[in-house]
């Protein structure tokens, strides 16, 4: 695979260390041996990866210039994300009615909202949704 960059996804808890490790020339081999930078193209980090420590994984993902690793697609007819707010169990009896921010959960005064979007990709089930397996690698963060 002829790869020249590559994107770095990682949780929350591996930001400083990434930092550290594109950045910082002299604890990896002094000036002009960290060369790192050169191939990672942006450093992404997903706050919604789980762990357990000490296993913490993160991911590299090809260029989407280079390999169209995940595809993701809207569904046909599906023109973007809809949000919709819960009704209020609220029923003026009397007055005036307050501003529809007021408006919520009579018990709390929660006001709850729902953002749908449908996307999908490649509907082959071995590879759920990656176009090309080729442009991932995954470490599940072990050190054994």
């Amino acid at each position: 695979m002829n790869i020249n960059r590559v994107h770095l996804v990682i949780p929350k808890i591996l930001q400083i260390q990434a930092a550290d490790i594109l950045q910082d020339v002299l604890a990896y081999g002094g000036a002009g041996s960290n060369v790192l930078g050169q191939f990672v193209a942006g450093i992404h980090v997903d706050p919604y990866i789980g762990f357990t420590s000490p296993n913490v994984p993160w991911y590299l993902f090809a260029d989407p210039s280079e390999i169209p690793t995940v595809t993701v697609l809207r569904m046909q007819g599906w023109t973007g994300p809809v949000v919709s707010r819960k009704l209020s169990d609220i029923e003026i009896v009397s007055g005036s009615a307050p501003a529809a921010y007021r408006l919520g959960d009579f018990a709390t005064g929660n006001i709850e909202f729902l953002v749908q979007d449908i996307v999908g990709g490649w509907d082959n089930a071995t590879y759920v949704g990656v176009t090309d397996f080729r442009g991932i690698y995954y470490s599940s963060g072990t050190t054994a």
